[in-house]
């Protein structure tokens, strides 16, 4: 009497059971020496009693000291073929007992095989039940959003598009051959969060600043948020961050609530290289052109845009630039450039203008015996003279400060200075020098006597002039 079950574990084809019970002795005592020995009879004929066609499940031997109308509880755990508990009954076999057989049949134990309750979040799918029992039949109802009603562990999904959790309460029945159970759970899914990015997929240039807001609906409680990767990012947990990438990259947020329901999206960054904006001129002397050549690259882009500007000058698109200045001064020239993409980079240069020098020099016309000396007079702004260049028509010339040359001719000859400054900015004059020739002193006298006059003749002679002095002493 007093039967109790309680059905502890099942598998694909065992259970596990507690069996309680008490064992009366209601004829003469019996001691511990003598063995009771139990059967556990399944009744697989549905007779209603424990007969010889039943299927013994489990045989147990007992030694107790039974006064007479003593009692005994009996606990045993005992592992029998899955479904046997539906119609177990325990009978005592022993040699002790002379009165026929006694036996009882156990209560049916409850199965609790539809699992504790669970929590999802929306979307995602969950195992109902526990590990399918051979010969055992499932049905599960409502059939609502599950797989398949009939599995020990259908999977259960379900998108909520609710505002609040979605309660989903199931029953299994579970038919166990001669007996069926029932077995309730429930599983709440839960309002997904929303994830929201102000920035869409873009382009940018190398290490440039992208601000990047983000905002969450719906879910529960307020999510965090995880960044992947973080590199060039500064701060991987933040709603309101910034990029600063050096390369291509993809970055994916992640929100997690407080149920660790999540919801992610991502941004895709192409970056662009920067160009290198460059050029180089040449020294430059007043009213000279100054050619200036554009030298600058860009690495895995093109340069569609070029732009150069001095206070004075503003010129689009032209790789070599030329212009001129008419005096001596500075300007600062600026050179912008861009890529197709419009990734610009700037660079600046100081042109100086140099001024010319000023060439001149003074002389004096000499004869033709006399070396002609010239005198260098020339002058510049800034800056200093470090060359000077005499060439004369007959071919002499001379690289001294000063001039000095011994004509062999006498004629008018040209004079020509050459004078450059130490930015080789030059100038040049060409006067002409007159080299005189020589008169030739010449005259006779006739013989006399003494007392008579002396006759002379002035036969001097000059070659390309005339003779406007005599003096006779």
């Amino acid at each position: 009497y007093g039967l109790a079950t309680q059905l502890q574990s099942i598998g694909s084809d065992s259970e596990t059971i507690a069996l309680q019970y008490y064992i009366k002795n209601i004829g003469s005592k019996i001691s511990a020496s003598k063995p009771i020995v139990l059967k556990y009879v399944y009744d697989q004929n549905n007779s209603g009693t424990a007969d010889a066609k039943d299927k013994i499940a489990y045989v147990d031997t007992l030694y107790l000291n039974l006064n007479k109308n003593a009692s005994q509880l009996v606990s045993k755990t005992v592992n029998i073929k899955a479904g046997l508990s539906c119609a177990l009954f325990v009978m005592v076999d022993s040699a002790t007992c002379s009165c026929n057989f006694g036996f009882a049949k156990f209560p049916v134990p409850r199965l609790k095989n539809a699992g504790l309750p669970k929590s999802i979040c929306s979307g995602d799918t969950a195992l109902l039940g526990l590990t399918q029992t051979n010969g055992f039949k499932y049905l599960w109802q409502p059939s609502l959003n599950l797989n398949d009603d009939t599995f020990a562990q259908p999977k259960f999904s379900l998108i909520n598009t609710d505002t609040s959790v979605v309660f989903q309460t199931y029953v299994l029945t579970t038919y166990r051959g001669q007996c069926s159970s029932k077995d309730t759970t429930s599983i709440a899914v839960y309002w997904p969060p929303k994830l929201y990015i102000n920035v869409h997929d873009t382009t940018v240039c190398v290490n440039q600043k992208i601000p990047i807001k983000s905002f969450t609906r719906n879910g529960t409680g307020f999510p965090r948020i995880k960044w992947t990767p973080g590199t060039y990012l500064n701060d991987s947990t933040g709603f309101t961050i910034y990029a600063k990438p050096l390369k291509n990259i993809v970055y994916k947020a992640t929100i997690t609530d407080l149920k660790k329901c999540t919801a992610s999206d991502s941004i895709v960054v192409k970056v662009k290289p920067y160009p290198q904006s460059a050029f180089g001129f040449n020294s430059t002397c007043e009213i000279d052109s100054i050619s200036v050549n554009d030298s600058s690259f860009v690495i895995g882009d093109t340069l569609s845009y070029r732009r150069w500007t001095t206070s004075t000058l503003d010129t689009l698109n032209v790789k070599a630039l030329l212009f001129k200045l008419n005096h001596p001064s500075t300007v600062q020239l600026n050179l912008v450039v861009k890529t197709s993409y419009g990734c610009a980079d700037t660079s600046s240069k100081t042109i100086a203008v140099h001024p010319n020098p000023i060439a001149n020099f003074s002389f004096k016309d000499v004869c033709l015996i006399d070396s002609l000396k010239a005198q260098d007079l020339s002058t510049i702004q800034s800056g200093k003279l470090i060359q000077h260049q005499w060439l004369s028509s007959d071919g002499y010339s001379s690289s001294k400060p000063e001039f000095s040359h011994l004509f062999n001719t006498s004629d008018t000859h040209d004079l020509q200075l050459i004078v450059k400054s130490d930015f080789n900015c030059y100038d040049t004059i060409v006067k002409s020098v007159r080299v005189y020739a020589q008169p030739k002193a010449q005259f006779t006298v006739n013989n006399v006597c003494l007392g008579d006059t002396i006759v002379t003749n002035n036969s001097s002679s000059i070659i390309g002039d005339s003779i406007v002095y005599v003096r006779w002493q």
